[in-house]
């Protein structure tokens, strides 16, 4: 069986303040379904393949029509990944969306479909990885916004809470120069969320990348190694007040438990991080 193939570029020029970069993947599905983590940066995928794309939310399974986006969200979504893998996307900025003519308060909290990707959907599963990347250049730039700037408060406000694992609102605002109610209304408007539903996906994400060097630096397979992680300690690191707080909001943000998600890294190595293959579908 042929391996999957996963193609990673950085930002084109002149769309750096919108896409943190490109990535294509295809190749045939190592498992049926894929647990889609949560994340403080936006996925615009283009499928390529000719199998309905179906994704799971929380609410029973749903055809998308196309192309999608996966907004900024509180909870991990599944997707049926059907015989072959065949997508290529962009990672889009948090604040972003509007630069590309899409509205991050519509599409915030879920996975939805995205229109005006045709020209790249038509390519078909053959591509390869640098022509699918080229051609979602080209239609990221005709859809670019000439016009558009990111809000610098926002901006900068999503730096901030970046280094800051338990930001304080007040704080974050007064450093901007604005009020709290000011922060939370421009910060809502640019990304679709409030600036602490960002903070928790920045610190979902410090913790993924603890447990990942963990889990990936003790590949021993006597069972005994999620024991033997402190997590008192990592929690207080990754910003949570407790090993009971961690434990909950990992729970509520992915659907597994922090040491169920340490062993399937363990198990299945760096590619499990944010995107967890799994073998049997949640329940509807």
């Amino acid at each position: 069986m042929s391996e999957v193939t996963i193609v990673h570029r950085s930002a084109p020029a002149g769309l750096e303040e919108v896409v943190s970069g490109l990535w294509f993947v295809a190749g045939p599905a190592p498992t049926p379904y894929e647990r889609i983590l949560p994340s403080p940066e936006i996925a615009l995928v283009v499928p390529l393949t000719t199998h309905p794309y179906r994704v799971h939310t929380g609410s029973g399974w749903r055809v998308l029509g196309g192309s999608f986006v996966a907004g900024l969200r509180q909870q991990a979504a599944m997707s049926s990944n059907g015989p072959s893998l065949g997508n290529v996307g962009a990672i889009i900025r948090p604040d972003a969306l509007r630069a590309i003519a899409l509205d991050p308060v519509s599409l915030a909290g879920g996975v939805r479909d995205v229109a005006g990707f045709a020209e790249v959907e038509a390519l078909g599963a053959g591509v390869d990885g640098d022509a699918a990347m080229d051609a979602l250049t080209r239609v990221l730039r005709d859809r670019l916004i000439e016009a558009w700037r990111p809000d610098a408060v926002v901006r900068a406000a999503i730096v901030q809470l970046a280094a800051d694992p338990q930001p304080r609102l007040s704080d974050v605002a007064r450093m901007q120069g604005v009020s709290p109610p000011a922060l939370v209304a421009r910060f809502r408007a640019a990304t679709g969320v409030t600036p602490k539903a960002y903070a928790d996906l920045l610190r979902l994400h410090g913790l993924l990348d603890r447990l990942t060097v963990a889990a990936l630096s003790n590949t021993s397979t006597d069972g005994g190694t999620a024991a033997r992680i402190a997590w008192s300690d990592l929690a207080v690191e990754a910003g949570y007040y407790d090993q009971s707080h961690l434990t909950r909001a990992f729970h509520r943000f992915v659907g597994l438990t922090p040491t169920a998600y340490f062993d399937l890294v363990r198990g299945r190595g760096p590619d499990a991080v944010r995107f967890i293959p799994e073998e049997e579908a949640p329940d509807d």
